[in-house]
């Protein structure tokens, strides 16, 4: 308060501190001119008597941007009669104080009120309007921002009053762009993002708008902006910048857009535009970000792309229909820092010019159909941190060694589904920076280089689905103390699991099924102590499976089937509480019995013992897999009766299988508790008896059971096998 009673202040700015407080009362003496509180966290509503002060014919700016104040914007603001600057963006006000026809002061939210006899003495209404006549009699204004408040309505004509307006931002405009814009001809600036404007892009006003350096019609998600680009865009040779992203605007780019030779930043993404790329697009010699992605433009990338090489930092052309080969000229455009072209149906090699893009920090030309080698000189980009070369299914040859040159910057190598050959390059282990080396599904071959275990950050590896990889799984994995994710399934990798595995604490994912792994699992495992997928199924493997695994209490899915393993199931697997999937069947030599800890694993949703040789009863414990969704015991060697506490399984389980068994006693009359189950097999138990329960004999169709039985069983329902 002492700061707004000083007579000789003329400037206060306080703004882009941590101020936290509600505003009771702003004033100043009579000399204050500015005034800025922007960027802090001041929150609340604006008092109705906030200008008590002096300074009401002195103020010309007003900053209270980026805050957290709400309600209404209050119409002592009309006082400030010589203001210049209103900048009240990016807050959460919702609508604006007026008075009504009996001078009572009264709060309107025009964001959701209509027109009502209150206001306008007639039974008629119409939709609201978003900013009250008062502040448009504010005719010395020509900054007005109110964008990125939660504000709606359409603009009054009297906008016009405005004459002197050179910036005009505001979110939440519903309808057209009144006409009488166009007779502000000081307007330098106009934004209207995050809008639901209606009909075409209001060309007629552009030949008035001489002065304009940016354009702002984005994001009108909620309206319905469909028209093409006007021709008349080229009127507009001041333009810097002309944002019409998400939209629906159609039909092509006009060649017109050659005309604006000032412009910086032109976005015209996620919109419904078709034809070609215009070549005129290369006269924009001052073009730092091109964004055209996210459309329907088709035919070539034009080669005058080549003539921004001055100035353009980041091209978008991703998500078209674009065809032909990528142009040489682009190896022209020095400064580029970004490029993406992904999934569009380019074709042909990449050319070598590209190794010119000497500040490129991602090159990205996923989903296309390029083929051909990966040009050595692709090793010269030295600031590339992402070169993404993946799913072009045809680019083949070799990794070029050369792509060890990117070890100062480069974190992710995407070359996956492809038809590269050879094998995988140890300079790939210079590579210091790398994050994430993705390489699965080409026909790489040879051994997995143990230089790889130098990639010290690394968080993902998959090598996966490459047929030809042989050899061990090198020790030195384990020095990637980074490593999140490793998958290596799917190849002929053969040896044993090196125990240096237990090494990678930070790992969550280990993929190593469909190979020709032998040995047994290291007991080391039991240090991996944030895994949450481990698979290996489908190898070799023997031997036990070791105690330790009931270390891995983060685990949710254990593959171990179709394996050589032999052993008893261990007890500790009860201690694995997050587990969801657990399959260790078709191993044939896993016997013993089901341990009852199995009980305690209350989320799990699939449990697969089935095609071992397990002995002993089907413990009672299971009823406390309340999550269970499949259960198969099927083809082993249990004994004795079906648990009645199998009927706690009601709540989820849809397929059951227990045949091939030597199961024995009374079908328990429980089972007709499992209304969501869809597959029962019991067939092959020669000892069962009894009758399955009636209620699981639904004839609806719709929610039918398929129950195979013994002959013996009583059922009017089931499919009985001899």
């Amino acid at each position: 308060q002492v700061l707004w009673n000083l007579p000789n202040l003329e400037h206060l700015d306080l703004s882009n501190n941590l101020l936290t407080r509600t505003l009771s009362a702003v004033g100043g003496g009579e000399k204050l001119t500015t005034l800025r509180l922007g960027h802090n966290f001041l929150n609340g509503p604006l008092p109705s008597g906030l200008w008590t002060m002096t300074n009401h014919y002195s103020l010309k700016e007003l900053d209270l941007s980026s805050n957290y104040l709400t309600g209404s914007i209050p119409q002592g603001i009309s006082q400030l009669t010589a203001l210049e600057r209103l900048d009240l963006s990016e807050n959460r006000f919702d609508g604006f104080v007026v008075n009504d026809d009996n001078n009572d002061r009264t709060t309107r939210h025009l964001s959701s009120l209509e027109n009502d006899d209150a206001m306008i003495g007639t039974n008629n209404t119409k939709k609201s309007e978003i900013i009250p006549e008062w502040l448009f009699n504010l005719t010395k204004l020509n900054v007005v921002n109110l964008c990125g408040n939660p504000l709606e309505g359409s603009l009054a004509s009297s906008i016009q009053n405005l004459s002197s307006l050179k910036f005009f931002g505001l979110s939440g405009l519903s309808g057209t762009i009144p006409s009488e814009m166009g007779l502000i001809t000081t307007l330098e600036s106009l934004a209207l993002p995050d809008a639901a404007l209606e009909g075409p892009i209001p060309s007629e006003l552009f030949s008035s708008w001489t002065l304009l350096t940016s354009l702002d019609l984005s994001n009108n998600t909620s309206g319905n902006l469909s028209s093409s680009i006007p021709t008349e865009i080229g009127y507009l040779t001041e333009l810097s910048q002309l944002r019409l992203e998400g939209n629906s605007l159609f039909g092509s780019i006009p060649s017109e857009i050659g005309l604006l030779n000032k412009l910086e930043d032109l976005s015209l993404q996620s919109n419904s535009l078709t034809g070609n790329i215009p070549s005129e697009i290369g006269l924009l010699s001052e073009a730092r970000q091109l964004f055209l992605q996210s459309n329907n433009l088709v035919g070539p990338i034009p080669s005058e792309i080549g003539l921004l090489s001055g100035s353009i930092r980041e091209l978008k052309l991703q998500k078209n229909k674009l065809t032909s080969t990528i142009p040489s000229e682009i190896g022209l455009l020095s400064r580029l820092h970004y490029m993406c072209l992904k999934v569009n149906a380019l074709t042909g090699s990449l050319p070598t010019e590209m190794g010119k893009l000497n500040q490129i920090e991602e090159l990205n030309l996923r989903s296309n159909k390029l083929t051909g080698v990966i040009p050595s000189e692709l090793g010269l980009l030295s600031q590339t941190k992402a070169l993404i070369l993946d799913s072009n299914r045809n680019i083949s040859g070799s990794i070029p060694s050369e792509i060890g040159l990117l070890m100062n910057r480069l974190e992710t190598l995407q070359l996956y589904s492809n038809k590269i050959t050879g094998s995988i390059p140890s300079e790939i282990g210079l590579l210091k920076q790398l994050k994430t080396l993705d390489l699965y599904s080409n026909n790489l071959g040879g051994t997995i280089p143990t230089e790889l275990g130098q990639l010290g950050r690394i968080q993902a590896l998959a090598l996966n689905s490459n047929k030809a990889i042989t050899g061990p799984i090198p020790s030195e994995l384990g020095l990637m103390q980074e490593i999140e994710t490793i998958s290596l399934n799917s190849n002929n990798i053969e040896s044993s699991i090196p125990s240096e595995i237990g090494l990678l604490r930070r790992i969550k994912t280990l993929n190593l099924y469909l190979n020709e792994l032998t040995g047994s699992i290291p007991s080391q495992i039991g240090t991996m102590s944030r895994i949450e997928t481990l698979a290996l199924y489908s190898n070799a493997i023997t031997d036990s499976i070791p105690s330790e695994i009931g270390n891995l209490d983060r685990i949710q899915t254990l593959h171990l089937e179709f394996n050589d393993l032999t052993g008893l199931i261990p007890t500790e697997i009860g201690l694995l509480r997050k587990i969801e999937f657990l399959a260790m069947d078709s191993n044939e030599n896993i016997y013993g019995s089901i341990p009852s800890e199995l009980g305690f694993l209350s989320r799990l949703q699939t449990l697969r013992l089935n095609t071992n040789k397990l002995t002993g009863s089907i413990p009672p414990e299971v009823g406390g897999l309340v999550d269970l969704e499949t259960f198969y015991l099927y083809s082993n060697r249990l004994t004795g009766p079906i648990p009645s506490e199998i009927g706690l399984l009601q709540q989820n389980i849809q397929a059951m299988h227990l045949n091939s068994n030597n199961l024995a006693g009374p079908i328990p009359s429980e089972l007709g508790l499992l209304d969501q189950i869809r597959t029962l097999y019991l067939y092959w138990n020669k000892d069962l008896t009894g009758s399955i329960p009636k209620n699981l004999c639904n004839d609806d169709t719709s929610s039918s059971v398929n129950i195979f039985v013994d002959d013996e069983i009583v059922c009017d329902c089931c499919v009985k096998l001899d």
